[in-house]
Order: structure tokens, then sequence, then C-alpha cells
């Protein structure tokens, strides 16, 4: 008889640690579907601020003909290696190379 009440207990014990798993499992695999949201919300932010720093010295660099200091290159090009890193498109990389290539003549002209 004690054999099985024992059983008896197994059985429930055992269906009640399966319904526990499954609702953790749920709960867990929600979590994840979340941070993966944030983290592509997060990069798309990311190269959003990527995007307009690049911008921002195309401006100065190419509309405005000013020139940038060795330092502010450096800044702009881990700025573009972050973006495209971050699946930046084409007019970033368009961007970044005028920079560059406007640094090296506004540098070039001012030696």
């Amino acid at each position: 008889m004690a054999a099985y009440i024992l059983g008896i207990i197994a059985s429930v014990l055992s269906a009640l640690i399966v319904v526990i798993l499954k609702n953790v499992s749920k709960e867990l695999a929600d979590f994840i579907t979340e941070q993966k949201a944030q983290n592509k919300r997060n990069n798309e932010f990311q190269r959003s601020m990527q995007r307009a720093e690049i911008n921002r010295y195309f401006r100065i660099v190419v509309e405005q003909g000013n020139s940038i200091s060795p330092e502010e290159l450096a800044h702009v090009t881990r700025c573009y290696d972050a973006y495209h890193a971050n699946g930046g498109n084409g007019v970033g990389t368009i961007m970044y190379e005028r920079i560059c290539e406007y640094s090296n003549i506004v540098t070039q002209v001012k030696e």
C-alpha cells in the first residue's frame, strides 16, 4: 500500500515538474524574443547616431571645405567601421569616402 501511494506521489510530482518546466521554458522564450527585439532597436539607434556623426563631418569637410585633424579623421573612421558593422548602407560609405578624399586634398593644399 505504501509503495502504491509513493508511486502516485511520484507521478504527481513528475507531472508538476513538467508543467513548471514548460512555463519556465515559455517565459524564457518570451524573454529571449524581447531581448532580440531590443537588440535590433539598439542597433538601429546606434547606426542612426553613427550616420549622423558621419554626416556632421561630411558637412564640415565636404560642404564647408574645412579640414579636420587626424584624430577627428580617426574618430570618423571608427564611426564608419561601427556603422558598416551594424549594417549601414552605401550612403554612409559614400559620405565617408568623400570625407577621406577631401581631408587628404585639404591637408595637401594647406601644407
